[in-house]
């Protein structure tokens, strides 16, 4: 039956697996880096997930990332940086970005940040998510919003950063 499962998965299943995969190769270079030889080895392996990653699903997923038990509804074109926390039942459309809000001229590259994702809220496809902030739980982000600022529970954001409160 499993071997059945395993053919038949869906593409956010295959996308969780390949993701939870990378991590765990990615944590292996920290535990092993007394060993040259196995630490060489797990960069290589995450390096090739991380690239399978992006051609089938031509999602950009940082390693380091923390996700819960999250659902890809279109696993297409999401950017999910570093600093990401993504707790459990939060679902994400397709064209998602989570990443840095500014950029460093000197390094090349996004400034460190963090996005916090609360339990059971909905982001919706082309949606946003720059810089240091917390969404709260039981938020809905809807398609093509930007969001830069905190989101308290159970609110829904449209638009750049417009707030509506249930």
């Amino acid at each position: 039956m499993k071997l059945y499962r395993f053919f038949l998965r869906s593409l956010s299943e295959e996308l969780i697996f390949l993701i939870r995969l990378m991590q765990r190769f990615n944590q292996n270079i920290e535990r092993y880096k007394d060993s040259k030889f196995l630490r060489k080895i797990n960069s290589l392996l995450v390096f090739l997930l991380h690239k399978r990653i992006f051609r089938k699903f031509a999602c950009d997923i940082t390693p380091s990332c923390k996700l819960g038990n999250v659902v890809f509804r279109h696993p297409t074109g999401i950017v999910i940086g570093g600093g990401a926390v993504l707790a459990d039942g939060v679902i994400i459309h397709q064209n998602v970005t989570f990443g840095a809000l500014r950029f460093d001229e000197k390094e090349k590259r996004g400034i460190p940040c963090q996005q916090i994702v609360g339990q059971d809220t909905i982001i919706g496809c082309g949606a946003k998510v720059l810089g240091d902030i917390t969404i709260g739980k039981n938020c809905i982000i809807g398609a093509n919003a930007v969001v830069t600022k905190d989101v308290p529970d159970g609110t829904t954001v449209v638009g750049f950063n417009t707030f509506i409160y249930k």
